[in-house]
């Protein structure tokens, strides 16, 4: 069977799960890091990968372990 190209539902990135779980709208935690709101999207959609730093800085807005969002950021889209 061929897996198709065509994406009709996905699941919520491990990221976006922790935004929402925090209570947080894309432009609070983009303000709270220091980034954009579409570098927030971005990363939630998998199109890019935040930085050590902006890791960190995630996990400090979460109020979580670096670790859980290097965790969320590295199986985005799996």
């Amino acid at each position: 069977m061929q897996k198709s190209n065509t994406i009709t539902k996905t699941e919520p990135s491990s990221l976006a799960v922790l935004r929402a779980d925090a209570g947080m709208t894309q432009v609070e935690l983009a303000r709270r890091v220091g980034v954009s709101q579409s570098q927030i999207a971005d990363w939630e959609r998998g199109r890019n990968v935040p930085s050590a730093k902006s890791c960190v800085k995630l996990a400090f807005a979460f109020g979580v372990d670096a670790g859980a969002v290097l965790a969320a950021v590295t199986h985005v889209g799996e």
